[in-house]
């Protein structure tokens, strides 16, 4: 059984995100809205996944990503609705910290083969766009001259 935790501040949309994770098989379901809410339940519950939609829940930073894996070392977090445009440096900047994957849509079949795999162990999942975004924000750290757009 894989313990997923949806973060989403806007009840309807979190709703529709648990409603499409919660299809695959072998999963169990919790909510949180606030910071302080998905704290509590991480200690409460020790999901194995924590789905952060992003544009609901003020983009986290680095502060929250610490506490979070101290509370549980091996909670998996993938980051849900961002845009191709920012999830790039987004990425960059919080996968030291404990970031394991992104979609950017969160599309039926793509949330759920991000569930599967990092509800299996796996420390990544990356959706095409985020992939593509990850590479080009790289691309722009290392080589301050590279104008191609994402």
């Amino acid at each position: 059984m894989v313990s997923v935790l949806v973060a989403c501040g806007v009840a309807v949309v979190g709703a529709e995100i648990a409603r499409q994770v919660s299809v695959c098989a072998d999963v169990r379901v919790t909510g949180a809205a606030t910071a302080e809410a998905i704290l509590q339940s991480v200690a409460e519950h020790l999901p194995d996944v924590l789905v952060l939609h992003v544009p609901t829940c003020g983009c986290p930073d680095e502060r929250m990503f610490r506490r979070l894996r101290e509370i549980a070392p091996a909670l998996r977090i993938l980051a849900v609705g961002c845009t191709p445009a920012s999830v790039g440096e987004y990425f960059l900047r919080l996968a030291p910290l404990g970031l394991s994957g992104c979609v950017c849509q969160a599309e039926r079949q793509e949330l759920q083969e991000a569930i599967r795999v990092l509800g299996a162990g796996g420390t990544l999942y990356l959706c095409p766009q985020a992939s593509r975004a990850i590479v080009e924000a790289y691309r722009r750290r290392v080589n301050p001259w590279s104008q191609e757009k994402t």
